[in-house]
């Protein structure tokens, strides 16, 4: 087989029409050839072929909207609004179907805020009366216990057993010390009456020792005798005050001891009383927690269905949404996925197709890159972009806002001359 095609090659007929081939059609193939070469290049040149990201992106505000969760399953025992309501931070909105009833709830709450408005309630439970026979469920383990210290520490107040105790020792040292007083007095009169009887003494004495007799015996012994009298008198009235002082230091150590044990008492109850306050009031939030759906923002509401009384919500389902009153400014956020990360950066230009707007007919949103967050979200890096004409697209049509819309993300990341791209691999290879 070889054979014959070296034979056909070097046939004469062959070698004839090759010898033949003219030099100026071979000059113009060659030329047209590199011309056509060098025209590929040229147009690899000009024309730019960017290298794109694709996530998945979504059209929302600033400050997003706000989902309200249940955070448990059961029928909705109540809507307190209505949709598309203006609604405050903190508001209720609908109530999950439970054991207690959500108006004894607002009763005991307002009861608990009324205390807490008084600094100083603890010292003033006798002024306070707690509602009693609510329906509150589950709070009322809680409550009972709640009950128990107030109205055991009102009736300790009332009964005031160790006051009493205070008051009549008060009233005990204030007579002790009249008393006192009135010995203080009597021992002055009586050191005056016992000067009186020695100076009588002390004449009698100098009568009966001199020379003149002018005193008997008789007269000296009873003088002597008044004068031991007026002594033991005086002496045993000192004895009285001594004692009588004593006592009252004696009645103020009794009433030092009931001011320590008074304080021990109101310490304990105001104690006992505190902690159950506390745990009634961590007992009505996770109540809340659990069974009231409330509103995390200012704004407006829109319910994602059509929510009925005791129509059954699941753990976990969105009940409605709250869209914030400062919600101006409506931004672009893509789910950047991790094997595209290394590629994007902030300032980058992006193109946003809207699923709902064909961009053949609507065009596509201008936008670049703003922030790009640290850490991952799951599989994906959260990229917000700012929108450069805002919701007018690149055919000068105005899109109407719909909170949550979704679409996809073009990031340029590099828009290099389709020549680089196509040496890009070659130049990989050689590296």
């Amino acid at each position: 087989m070889p054979e014959i095609i070296k034979h056909e090659i070097r046939s004469p007929e062959l070698q004839e029409v090759m010898s033949e081939i003219p030099g100026s059609f071979l000059r113009w193939g060659l030329f047209l050839f590199f011309a056509i070469i060098v025209a590929i290049l040229g147009v690899t040149w000009f024309i730019n072929y960017p290298d794109v990201v694709t996530a998945p992106v979504t059209i929302t505000t600033y400050n997003s909207p706000a989902p309200l969760v249940a955070k448990s399953g059961g029928k909705i025992e109540k809507l307190i609004v209505d949709n598309g309501e203006d609604v405050s931070n903190d508001q209720p909105v609908a109530i999950i179907e439970n054991t207690a009833q959500y108006d004894d709830i607002l009763v005991l709450v307002a009861f608990l805020d009324t205390l807490e408005a008084n600094p100083d309630w603890q010292n003033d439970v006798t002024k306070f009366t707690p509602p009693e026979e609510l329906s509150v469920g589950e709070v009322q383990t809680s409550y009972s216990r709640f009950l128990t210290y107030f109205f055991q520490f009102r009736e300790y107040l009332r009964q005031s057993y160790i006051h009493s105790k205070l008051e009549l020792l008060d009233q005990q040292i204030r007579k002790q010390h009249e008393y006192t007083a009135e010995l203080l007095n009597q021992e002055k009169l009586s050191a005056e009456d016992l000067n009186l009887v020695l100076r009588s003494f002390e004449r009698d004495s100098v009568l009966y020792y001199s020379n003149l007799h002018s005193v008997t015996l008789s007269e000296y012994e009873r003088s002597k005798q008044a004068l031991i009298q007026k002594k033991s008198a005086h002496s045993s009235l000192r004895a009285s005050i001594k004692n009588n002082e004593s006592s009252a230091l004696r009645m103020k150590e009794s009433r030092l001891d009931l001011l320590v044990q008074l304080d021990k008492e109101l310490h304990q109850y105001k104690l006992d009383l505190d902690d159950s306050f506390k745990m009634l009031s961590l007992a009505i939030d996770q109540w809340k927690e659990k069974y009231l759906i409330k509103s995390a923002v200012k704004g407006r509401i829109t319910f994602t269905s059509y929510w009925n009384i005791n129509q059954v919500i699941k753990a976990g389902e969105i009940l409605a949404t709250v869209i914030p009153d400062d919600s101006s400014r409506i931004i672009a956020r893509a789910n950047v996925p991790v094997s595209g990360l290394g590629k994007v950066r902030t300032g980058q230009e992006v193109n946003i197709k809207l699923s709902g707007f064909p961009y053949m007919e609507y065009g596509v949103l201008k936008g670049r890159i703003s922030t790009l967050s640290l850490v991952p979200a799951g599989e994906y890096y959260i990229a917000e972009i700012d929108l450069v004409n805002g919701l007018r697209s690149t055919y000068g049509i105005n899109l109407g806002f719909i909170n949550e819309m979704t679409g996809t993300a073009d990031i340029i990341t590099d828009n290099s001359r389709l020549i680089f791209r196509l040496i890009k691999p070659l130049r990989s290879v050689l590296n």
